[in-house]
């Protein structure tokens, strides 16, 4: 995997992030990571005022944290990692979800999420990821100006997430996809969705560092012991 810098501003790099979001996948990197190889990787990602200084755990985008800041992050990550880099974050991604997931109930409604569970299995996933769509939505707004671009569409047994504006791997290029936090974090919401011991096949199929116009997942309808 080559990752490098793009070579043009990137505009996705300006937007505001959710603090809330980006505190979790902090949260998770050191749980993964250990305190010590966080330290290293915010170092090593021009990223060292977040060290000891996470984001608050608020519902809201302060404006003081860019989606640049968080490409860093994920690409300071797979150096950090190297050829294990896949998967320890795609394991932060699930742990970011579960550090979320509470916030998200509370601001939705848990009837809301326990009407998910009662759909039809087929129909769960596609409803799981406009629900994530809509949290964002919901969270992302900064300024009053909601500034994510996303949709979910249906393309036969599967359903996609796209992601026109993923802070990921904004600001870099890649020969490879390489927004593997998002990855697990779809993993772990749907897993929520079919029970524990049932996993949705999550991939990402394009992705912005490679020149894709955006970041689609692709995801099954159905859990892959279905």
């Amino acid at each position: 995997m080559k990752i490098t810098p793009k070579s043009q501003p990137d505009p996705v790099s300006n937007i505001k992030i959710h603090d809330g979001s980006f505190r979790w996948a902090l949260q998770a990197a050191e749980e993964v990571a250990g305190k010590q190889g966080l330290v290293v990787t915010l170092k090593q990602a021009g990223l060292g005022h977040l060290i000891d200084n996470f984001p608050e755990n608020v519902s809201q985008v302060s404006g003081k944290y860019s989606l640049g800041e968080y490409g860093k992050f994920n690409v300071g990550l797979l150096n950090f990692f190297g050829r294990g880099g896949r998967s320890m974050l795609m394991r932060i991604g699930r742990i970011s979800n579960k550090l979320g997931s509470e916030q998200l109930s509370a601001a939705l409604g848990n009837a809301i999420l326990t009407a998910l569970r009662v759909l039809p299995e087929g129909a769960r996933t596609k409803k799981g990821l406009e629900l994530v769509k809509f949290g964002m939505e919901k969270f992302f707004v900064y300024q009053g100006v909601q500034p994510l671009v996303m949709s979910v569409e249906e393309r036969g047994d599967k359903v996609t997430f796209k992601l026109e504006t993923c802070g990921c791997c904004c600001g870099f290029e890649s020969d490879s996809p390489i927004c593997y936090m998002w990855t697990g974090y779809f993993q772990e919401g749907l897993r929520g969705l079919f029970g524990k011991d049932r996993e949705v096949e999550v991939r990402e199929v394009e992705c912005r560092a490679m020149g894709a116009p955006a970041c689609v997942f692709e995801m099954s309808k159905l859990p892959v012991d279905s």
